[in-house]
């Protein structure tokens, strides 16, 4: 259905203008709401408070980059996967030595 056009009879326009610091304290506002809406009934200084809740938070963000194809630095189950599919790949292509370990080798290359 189309919008009448404001003629001042029938539709009466009604404008709120915000001023800059009006703008703040609103994206302010939103932020906390949508904070609250993702941790549920938890308050976010409890969350900050441990450093286990914190780093919880965090891997659970970085999965969820990295689940829809955002890399993230963060080691996450998703690199896992991609590990263990790339050491599958050279275990079938070396069935016999893909675990290289040549001992000497690496003695010499570390101390000789």
């Amino acid at each position: 259905m189309p919008r009448l056009p404001v003629d001042g009879k029938k539709v009466i326009e009604h404008r709120i203008t915000f001023g800059t610091k009006e703008r703040t304290i609103l994206e302010d506002l939103s932020t906390s709401l949508r904070i609250q809406a993702i941790t549920g009934d938890v308050p976010i200084t409890e969350i900050l408070s441990s450093p286990t809740k914190v780093i919880t938070l965090v891997e659970a963000i970085a999965t969820a980059l990295e689940l829809v194809g955002i890399e993230t630095p963060i080691p996450t189950p998703v690199d896992a996967y991609d590990f263990l599919i790339s050491v599958n790949e050279k275990r079938k292509a070396n069935p016999g030595g893909w675990w290289d370990v040549d001992l000497r080798r690496d003695f010499e290359r570390f101390f000789g």
